[in-house]
């Protein structure tokens, strides 16, 4: 019904009506929109508004994703001893990252003394090893606890692709079957 339609007061009682009816429609079936495209939609802004295209997109490169982290974990077999060296880990293509936590454990405690032990790396053009931490890990005399340390030299080390990493014992305790662990967040996340 038009607006030019409308002569009297029985006139917009049936517009008002039809207008009613076509609300109803909408709130008491669902929309089929036969293929019908929405163009030009401006970003979401409530919990319930639909999202563009650009705003899923977007969301794919831009950290909406949590980072990704792994753990380089290097054992020692039987008792540690001073100055044992554990195999190097080597940073490979797309693990590439910044160390963010390290740790230290064993089945058995060390008896005689505190573990101790400091993580070194070295990158392709370092003649020697660089302390990854500003103090070394350390696990109690007769403790078999996770010992956490975050503190790492400043700036923490990027540590690239072929970089090695490894540990070295500076005081074995007597601790046998040592873990040490060094949490790495990646650069670039998997599938990124």
């Amino acid at each position: 019904m038009r607006a030019n339609s409308i002569k009297n007061l029985d006139d917009v009682r049936i517009a008002i009506q039809k207008l009613q009816n076509w609300q109803q429609t909408f709130q008491n079936s669902p929309l089929d929109y036969h293929g019908l495209r929405i163009t030009n939609a401006g970003n979401s802004v409530d919990g319930q508004d639909y999202v563009t295209r650009n705003e899923l997109l977007g969301q794919q490169g831009t950290g909406a994703t949590a980072k990704q982290h792994y753990t380089a974990i290097f054992d020692l077999q039987g008792v540690a001893m001073t100055g044992d060296l554990t195999p190097s880990f080597v940073v490979q293509t797309g693990r590439e990252g910044i160390p963010i936590s390290a740790w230290v454990t064993a089945t058995i405690p060390p008896p005689s003394g505190d573990f101790i032990a400091d993580i070194y790396y070295q990158g392709t053009q370092a003649s020697s090893g660089t302390k990854i931490l500003s103090s070394s890990l350390d696990l109690p005399e007769g403790s078999t606890a996770v010992i956490v340390d975050n503190q790492f030299v400043l700036p923490a080390p990027t540590l690239g692709t072929l970089t090695k990493i490894w540990v070295q014992v500076v005081n074995g305790g007597g601790a046998s079957l040592v873990s040490v662990g060094l949490v790495i967040q990646r650069l670039t996340n998997a599938g990124s």
